[in-house]
């Protein structure tokens, strides 16, 4: 399909994924919904899972059927960034706020609990695609920052679910502040970390 190898179990999960990251997309642009990032995140790793799962026991759809309580453990770490991150560069050094969340369920639901961690997942996989090529770690690593964080950044212009607040820095690409760049990089690396904790012999 797409000559993208996928197996046939999987194309109407990239079907799926293909049109729930689209109509995410959608949301932010042209209706503003400042929610669209959890469904753009769920659907982005879900299409991008139905690629590398013919590839990768370690992929989200592959997890799912074989080993659920690995992915749910996977989850849980990606959980913890998500606190770590928040408490870091949210509420000490205030780089970022929410300007639309109105209550603590949409917090929790919106960042805790889905956006952040499937933000986490659609990079794994993004990660995982491009390693598949067999490029380089490092070109691996540059693919899966600048693609994962723009795909996050240049939609949430349009409607603001999280806006930044970085002092002193006025350079921007694609009207993103380079910050948020190297931001998106150690979230890279974090996915990394969490995948060698994981898969340790």
């Amino acid at each position: 399909m797409y000559n993208l190898n996928i197996e046939r179990n999987n194309e109407k999960y990239f079907v799926l994924g293909v049109i729930v990251f689209f109509y995410a997309i959608y949301l932010a642009t042209i209706e503003k919904a400042f929610w669209w990032y959890s469904p753009a995140m769920i659907g982005a790793t879900i299409f991008l899972s139905s690629i590398n799962s013919g590839k990768s026991e370690k992929s989200f759809l592959g997890l799912l059927r074989k080993n659920p309580r690995r992915l749910i453990y996977q989850y849980i770490m990606y959980v913890m960034v998500t606190i770590i991150s928040e408490i870091i560069f949210k509420n000490i050094l205030h780089l970022w706020y929410y300007p639309h969340f109105d209550t603590v369920i949409q917090h929790i639901v919106n960042v805790y609990l889905i956006g952040y961690p499937f933000a986490l997942f659609f990079l794994y996989e993004l990660y995982t695609l491009f390693k598949s090529r067999e490029i380089s770690t490092n070109k691996d690593i540059v693919l899966t920052t600048i693609i994962g964080g723009y795909v996050s950044e240049i939609p949430n212009t349009y409607v603001h679910e999280w806006a930044y607040v970085i002092p002193y820095v006025n350079l921007t690409i694609l009207n993103i502040n380079v910050v948020v760049t190297i931001g998106w990089v150690l979230l890279v690396f974090a996915v990394l970390i969490v995948e060698k904790i994981i898969w340790k012999k």
